[in-house]
């Protein structure tokens, strides 16, 4: 006579269940990678639950209990700064910290009103070796807003595309300068075709709360950020989580592809590239960057503990447009900080000269 003649039905039933649950588990081996090697098995063991499941049917008939499990988890997503524009060149920036990627986790995306299933987001491609790429950011002046570059080191997340606007939406090294957009948005794709660059952002860009100005200066950031990694002469049409977009921040039409605004309008008239914000360098130090100075003048200076212990002035190639700049110092060991302005032709009359700030460490030897 079988064990089933001598039980109940609902005790026989109980039991069944119970044998194949601590079958099942003491099959599992548990180690640091518990959880996927846990997955991986019951992935390919399907027979085993299907006794279990069909034990725990026939118990919930019985005898009124129920059984269930639910197992789940997020996938952290990592996110992360090519070459500019064909009118900037890309300097060999004085090496710098490597800046950790940023993480961010992605949203819980809600089910559907009618039941169907979500399209997840795309998850991020693997890092790559470290690149260097320019990002853009805001800074204020006397003459309101203006974008300023940084030449940025992160681990390549796709294409240097991708990367710059990722690392530009992380926020900037320089104190002086600021970033516009909410960073928890994520770059969830980019294309770039002959004249336009596609960016599609997740929704969180549209979190923000910025005025008209800033509204206006963050879509900016985004253009010139993006046309300058992509080396294009062209415009940046933007998606949010693969859709088109009528505007951005309540104030900004961006229906169709956005170009760049007039530099002259919108960056900072003294750019310094070289060094980088925190910048370890040798001596002599090369300073290199770009300006829009008057008769293509630009004075700088040296200070140490806030004393000026150099100064001078150095010329552009070309008067009154952003056009490249170089000199070199020798300082001893110790931390500056670099000061180069526009040359004030007004005398004082007019508006405060635009300048650029760099706090910079001569290594010793």
């Amino acid at each position: 006579m079988s064990r089933r003649d001598h039980l109940p039905d609902d005790q026989w039933l109980e039991d069944a269940l119970r044998r194949a649950l601590d079958e099942e588990a003491a099959s599992v081996e548990v180690g640091e990678d518990g959880l996927d090697r846990i997955l991986e098995r019951t992935g390919t063991h399907e027979w085993r639950w299907g006794r279990i499941a069909l034990a725990a049917a026939a118990v919930t008939v019985a005898s009124g209990l129920g059984v269930a499990a639910l197992v789940g988890g997020d996938e952290p997503v990592v996110v992360s700064p090519g070459p500019a524009a064909p009118t900037e060149s890309v300097p060999t920036p004085t090496p710098t910290p490597t800046e950790p990627a940023p993480t961010t986790t992605p949203d819980a995306t809600p089910a559907p009103d009618d039941g169907a299933t979500a399209t997840p987001a795309p998850a991020p491609p693997p890092l790559g070796d470290p690149i260097t790429v320019p990002a853009y950011y805001a800074t204020d002046t006397d003459a309101g807003l203006r974008l300023a570059r940084e030449f940025r080191t992160a681990p390549e997340q796709g294409d240097p595309v991708r990367t710059a606007v990722q690392v530009m939406i992380a926020g900037p090294a320089d104190p002086d300068y600021t970033g516009l957009w909410n960073p928890a948005t994520r770059v969830l794709g980019v294309d770039v075709g002959a004249e336009v660059v596609e960016v599609d952002l997740s929704a969180e860009a549209r979190q923000a709360s910025l005025g008209s100005a800033a509204a206006e200066m963050a879509v900016q950031q985004l253009v010139y950020t993006a046309t300058a990694a992509a080396q294009l002469d062209g415009a940046v049409r933007i998606l949010l989580e693969g859709a088109p977009v009528d505007e951005l921040f309540g104030h900004v039409d961006v229906r169709e592809p956005v170009r760049r605004a007039d530099p002259l309008a919108v960056r900072l008239l003294v750019q310094v590239n070289d060094p980088g914000e925190g910048a370890v360098v040798g001596s002599p130090v090369r300073v290199t960057g770009e300006a829009a100075a008057f008769e293509a003048t630009v004075p700088w200076q040296v200070l140490r503990d806030g004393v000026v212990v150099e100064e001078g002035f150095t010329m552009t190639e070309d008067c009154c447009r952003l056009a490249p700049f170089s000199f070199e110092v020798e300082l001893d060991p110790g931390t500056y900080q670099l000061v180069v302005a526009e040359d004030d032709a007004s005398g004082g009359e007019g508006r405060p000269p635009m300048r650029d700030t760099k706090t910079f460490t001569v290594s010793p030897g």
